[in-house]
């Protein structure tokens, strides 16, 4: 399967969970939920592999906690603030969607690749740069705060960044 190359991520109040909707090259739509505890793991996940891999970050959470969130944080803000508004992936065929069960995280050289697995054959792939990854973290984040899900998994350093700009929920991520 293509990796998707635009995605949309929403929450869906009546259904309590994350919709995931991406376009890959081919043009093709993929849409599929992602439950609160799937996200959990994942986002856990996401989180470490990003303090891991910031070497400048990395030794100085060595020598003092404090600097390294200022450092994250500084890297969060960057990030969000380079969003760039993009029409969102819409899904005529939205009925098709499908739950993941399972993410397989693969780190690839300047690149998280994400791997959603539902039942039998549904998938859909997603590679991010740090950049983007943690674009879409801030967006999972705001989501998060909408959907009133427990704060609790999210560090400080996502926590504390006030967005520059309004992050547009329906924006598309690439």
């Amino acid at each position: 399967m293509p990796a998707l190359q635009r995605i949309t991520t929403e929450f869906v109040e009546t259904e309590d969970r994350m919709r995931l909707s991406g376009e890959n090259d081919a043009g093709e739509i993929i849409s599929f939920w992602l439950t609160q505890r799937l996200l959990i793991r994942l986002i856990n996940h996401l989180v470490a592999s990003l303090e891991e891999i910031a070497p400048d970050i990395k030794a100085q959470q060595l020598h003092d906690q404090r600097i390294s969130e200022m450092l994250q944080e500084m890297e969060q803000q960057s990030a969000q603030a380079q969003m760039a508004e993009q029409s969102p992936v819409r899904d005529p065929n939205i009925h098709r969607t499908w739950l993941a069960q399972e993410v397989d995280v693969k780190k690839a050289e300047q690149q998280i690749l994400l791997s959603f697995r539902g039942k039998e054959s549904a998938c859909a792939d997603l590679a991010l740069e740090d950049q983007h990854l943690r674009q879409w973290l801030a967006i999972l984040h705001r989501l998060w705060k909408q959907a009133q899900w427990p704060s609790t998994i999210w560090p400080k350093w996502i926590t504390d960044v006030a967005p520059e700009k309004e992050i547009n929920l329906d924006s598309a991520l690439h």
